[in-house]
């Protein structure tokens, strides 16, 4: 699409020949259904477990745009400390109990994004997109259960 501009600029108005408009659409298009068929699947599995997650978790576990300030340990238990200010919660901390960090790439001050649930053999396992300095990245991590304060 680029090489098809002479100045993003204009593009960015809104002016742009018929080619390039075709472009973008079709550029767009393409996301959108790259974005769809992995949500979609993922729905499908969280409808398939709903009923095996307590309901605390699921009225509670919507974290989306807070920021994480800090992960520490607690004996056994993660502990999130949140700034919820940007999110649409109350709450400010989460407590995985008995949990263990799969995959860190946490890094201080990062944004909530997106998560995704699934039920193992611990209990739960939980995958954060988190948004950073570093760009996207993931924490995930399996818990027995989750506490919110």
């Amino acid at each position: 699409i680029l090489d098809e501009v002479a100045d993003i600029r204009v593009l960015a108005l809104g002016i742009a020949t018929e080619k390039v408009k075709d472009l973008v659409d079709k550029y767009s298009k393409e996301c959108e259904m790259m974005f769809e068929k992995p949500f979609n699947e993922y729905n499908k599995h969280w409808y398939s477990i709903a009923d095996k997650v307590p309901t605390h978790i699921k009225e509670n576990y919507n974290f989306h745009d807070c920021q994480i300030l800090k992960i520490s340990k607690g004996g056994n238990d993660i502990v999130f400390e949140l700034d919820n200010s940007g999110g649409f919660t109350n709450i400010n901390k989460i407590i995985y109990k008995d949990a263990e960090i799969l995959e860190n790439n946490f890094t201080e001050g990062c944004y909530w994004v997106y998560d995704e649930m699934y039920l193992c053999d611990k209990g739960y396992e939980f995958h954060i997109a988190v948004d950073g300095e570093n760009g996207y990245n993931y924490i995930t991590l399996q818990a027995t259960d989750v506490i919110f304060e």
